[in-house]
């Protein structure tokens, strides 16, 4: 049986005999931490990546690169960490969830069964050399979660897309695709995310670049007509975007692209494009930051239990400012601009947005 990791802290703490305790204490422990998923690029990381370093690829045999694409679904993050000792952990995008802190209901919602159900897809992991821990990536969505995408009116549901090997020396990532598995159980509410919907040949000398990036645009798109995920379920209205894969030296890289509705006008652009406007200050804001990732932010401040009050204002600016340099780097340094003015300007406008929606909030109350 598979036992809560918080939980057994507890029962090891207060409920072992003695004699058991100095069992384990003389044993090898698994360490127990927080796994994050990976930071995911964008297009024009994976552009910049290539032309970087395609001739020492292609020095190395590859004359290709194929990228794998699954709908990209608008949710919260979660996961759930398997212990080689039968031991698990679950967890948001940022924080290890338990009993008193939550994230959208998803530590309660993940319950014995469904667990049982995930550890049995993936136990067969452990089978491998040294692998101490198994951590499952997926998107929590449906009802409540986000509004406005054809999965919002899904009942809620978790969607893995992507799994990482915890070794004694390293970790890695594993291409789902080739798991010899089915994950799809309608009564649990689990969904693979695994199997692409996509497929696109890169040349590693460049020689189809322009026609790759227009067929991914074409394809994102689409999305913005429908979200290939929930219309198997027959559920209509717009998806988010697409998360592309594909591996090097036996690693596994991701990136993505997301429909405008989700895109800052810098991530618009293409990059050959000098643009004179944004030597404005104004401007540089109106590139670099948008609704979208301010919304995130106060998201980001729900998920650590951090109020929306102006005594953590700071906060709330300090993950917009990070979250854009972060998203925002190449269109950055490709046009020149200075980090330190591009992160007080977002500052600036990220603490008079958030003053703005406290206004909003306690105008609401008054009334």
């Amino acid at each position: 049986m598979l036992v809560n990791s918080w939980r057994l802290g507890y029962r090891l703490l207060f409920k072992l005999p003695y004699w058991l305790y100095l069992h384990f204490k003389g044993k090898k422990r698994v360490k127990k931490e927080m796994y994050k998923f990976q930071h995911i690029n964008q297009l024009r990381d994976f552009i910049y990546y290539l032309e970087k370093y395609g001739d020492n690829l292609q020095k190395q045999g590859y004359k290709y690169i194929n990228l794998y694409g699954t709908p990209k679904l608008h949710g919260t993050n979660a996961s759930i960490v398997f212990y080689k000792n039968g031991t698990y952990q679950v967890q948001s995008r940022n924080n290890i969830l338990n009993e008193h802190r939550d994230n959208m209901g998803f530590y309660k919602w993940l319950n014995q069964n469904r667990v049982q159900y995930l550890y049995n897809n993936f136990k067969y992991l452990f089978d491998k050399k040294g692998v101490q821990a198994i951590v499952v990536y997926g998107e929590y969505a449906g009802k409540g979660i986000q509004a406005g995408m054809a999965i919002s009116n899904m009942e809620r549901f978790f969607a893995p897309f992507a799994v990482r090997i915890i070794t004694d020396k390293d970790d890695y990532y594993i291409k789902p695709r080739s798991m010899d598995f089915n994950l799809w159980n309608d009564e649990l509410r689990i969904y693979n995310l695994f199997n692409p919907k996509y497929f696109i040949k890169v040349n590693v000398d460049k020689s189809n670049l322009e026609e790759v990036i227009n067929i991914i645009n074409e394809y994102v798109k689409q999305c913005e007509v429908e979200d290939k995920f929930a219309i198997t379920f027959g559920m209509e209205g717009i998806g988010e975007g697409i998360v592309w894969d594909y591996e090097i030296d036996g690693k596994t890289y991701f990136f993505k692209t997301k429909i405008d509705e989700f895109k800052t006008k810098a991530q618009k652009v293409n990059k050959d494009k000098a643009i004179e406007e944004i030597r404005e200050d104004k401007k540089i804001v109106e590139y670099c930051l948008n609704e979208h990732r301010l919304r995130q932010g106060i998201e980001y401040m729900n998920e650590n239990s951090i109020d929306t009050t102006i005594q953590n204002i700071s906060k709330f600016i300090n993950w917009v400012v990070e979250d854009t340099i972060r998203e925002e780097e190449r269109f950055i340094l490709d046009n020149g601009l200075n980090e330190k003015r591009v992160r007080k300007l977002v500052g600036t406008e990220a603490a008079k947005w958030y003053k703005q929606q406290l206004n909003t909030i306690f105008t609401v109350k008054g009334e």
